[in-house]
């Protein structure tokens, strides 16, 4: 008379319906108005210059990027894993993690 029921498809409809629930609440962020925006670095800058701006929603940002101290000695690039590589290279091909122009600016930067 003792029947055992299986009940793990209602416990795996539970989850589910608890899950979708915590993801509805989480995501709703409830009744609270976003927060204010904080003015950028680039709007509070005590050395702003006037930008023109055109209304066509692109930007730019650009700037000038100055090394200062002691220039590190730069190691050479290791060319024998490839052999190719290593053909078309007879000498040194020394890295470019760091390149100076004049005035020690430096080039390849990303902001």
């Amino acid at each position: 008379m003792n029947q055992r029921i299986d009940h793990t498809g209602f416990i795996w409809i539970n989850v589910l319906i608890l899950l979708l629930i915590s993801t509805y609440i989480i995501g709703c962020g409830g009744d609270q108005p976003a927060p204010p925006k904080r003015p950028s670095a680039a709007t509070t800058s005590t050395k702003s210059k006037a930008v023109e701006t055109s209304a066509t929603g692109t930007a730019s940002i650009s700037g000038i990027i100055n090394f200062s101290g002691t220039v590190p000695k730069l190691k050479a690039v290791d060319m024998g894993a490839v052999a190719e590589c290593k053909e078309q290279h007879s000498s040194d091909v020394i890295s470019e993690a760091l390149v100076l122009g004049e005035d020690n600016t430096v080039g390849n930067v990303v902001v």
